[in-house]
């Protein structure tokens, strides 16, 4: 059996969950939410000595989680080209190609 795609992925998701398509607007402010939760992990590996306002509100670091939301952000990067009817990861292999002929 051929495994599915990553745009197959999130399609099958949607559909499954009864998930509402962003429009491109909203799909980049759902990647800015995700990006924050990136910079929470981030600033909880940190060692520098300062101690945050309500500690107890905000998560601990974790590789694992950490790996999570940065899969996170990418989801919400391919959900709002998908939006568009583009696949990133197709401009990214695209651009990539690209830069190696040159």
């Amino acid at each position: 059996m051929l495994k599915k795609t990553i745009v197959q992925l999130i399609n099958d998701t949607w559909e499954k969950k009864k998930r509402v398509w962003p429009n491109p607007w909203e799909a980049m402010g759902w990647v800015n939410t995700e990006i924050g939760e990136v910079y929470e992990l981030l600033l909880a590996r940190e060692k520098t000595g300062w101690v945050r306002n309500n500690p107890d509100d905000h998560g601990k670091w974790d590789q694992f989680k950490f790996e999570e939301e940065l899969g996170d952000c990418i989801l919400m990067l391919m959900v709002t080209g998908m939006s568009l009817g583009l696949n990133p990861l197709a401009g990214l292999r695209g651009k990539l190609e690209k830069e190696l002929e040159e």
